[in-house]
């Protein structure tokens, strides 16, 4: 009987355990990331990871620090909102050289962006600030705005990263 007793209260105790790490899971994952279906039409800007119409994996809360090649969600300064990838970081340099847009990392070595970058189409150049990043989108020739033309963009302009597509939407 002892034995039947301890692996009842075993049994029952593994599920306690269980609702617990279901509870953690929930509160430090799920809450967390999001798996949206997303159909903006900003999402041209970035089509190797943007299917319009497909679910996304999302981490709703980026670091405080931006990577280079991430796909964010930022709001422009005129309140709409925009997918971009971030190309440069804080503390790099972008600049013109023999009528062609570079970008330098801190250590002086160039960064490759586009050939086909018109250095005539930017409103900023120098050192991109603290807290700054400049974002570029994949297709240039789509009409939504990324540096070229809202200028350095501030890590509180951030909305979201987009990890990558899942699949079908409902």
């Amino acid at each position: 009987m002892k034995v039947q007793d301890a692996a009842k209260r075993l049994r029952r105790m593994s599920w306690y355990v269980l609702g617990v790490l279901a509870l953690l899971l929930y509160f430090f994952v799920f809450r967390r990331f999001g798996i949206p279906v997303l159909d903006h039409p900003g999402m041209q800007a970035v089509p190797s990871i943007l299917v319009p119409g497909q679910r996304h994996l999302i981490d709703r809360k980026p670091p405080m620090v931006l990577k280079r090649d991430w796909v964010v969600l930022f709001k422009g300064r005129d309140g709409g909102v925009a997918f971009s990838r971030v190309r440069g970081l804080p503390g790099e340099t972008l600049t013109i050289v023999k009528n062609k847009l570079i970008l330098l990392d801190r250590k002086g070595k160039a960064i490759p962006l586009p050939s086909e970058l018109d250095p005539r189409s930017f409103h900023v150049f120098g050192r991109i600030p603290e807290g700054n990043y400049f974002l570029l989108n994949e297709d240039l020739k789509v009409p939504f705005a990324d540096s070229r033309k809202l200028g350095w963009i501030r890590r509180r302009q951030v909305l979201f990263r987009v990890l990558f597509a899942l699949g079908k939407g409902e």
